[in-house]
């Protein structure tokens, strides 16, 4: 069996084929992992958020462009999940310090 191209799994995803999203998934889940990983430093953080990534590109499937590569668009995805990730961390760090000293 022929191994689709990137292209062809996106236009397939974009008709509706779950199965173009699996081997998208296959295809790019280390790249979109490695990238959160190493954004957030945490496992679960990371798995989550890559599960996030993949079901922004299902639900937002129409809006990816099949004459670009989609590597850009997952590693900006992916970084723009993280950051937003590491921002709400911020905040929650002073009201976890907070709760605890109130419980104190």
């Amino acid at each position: 069996m022929e191994n689709p191209s990137t292209r062809e799994l996106v236009q397939q995803m974009q008709a509706g084929s779950l199965e173009a999203l699996g081997a998208l998934y296959d295809r790019y889940h280390p790249m979109v992992y490695r990238t959160a990983l190493g954004i957030t430093s945490d496992t679960e953080a990371a798995s989550d958020l890559l599960q996030d990534v993949f079901l922004r590109m299902h639900r937002f499937a129409d809006k990816i462009d099949v004459n670009r590569p989609l590597e850009p668009w997952l590693y900006r995805v992916t970084v723009n999940l993280a950051c937003s990730w590491a921002k709400r961390q911020r905040w929650l760090r002073p009201i976890e310090e907070l709760a605890e000293w109130l419980a104190g």
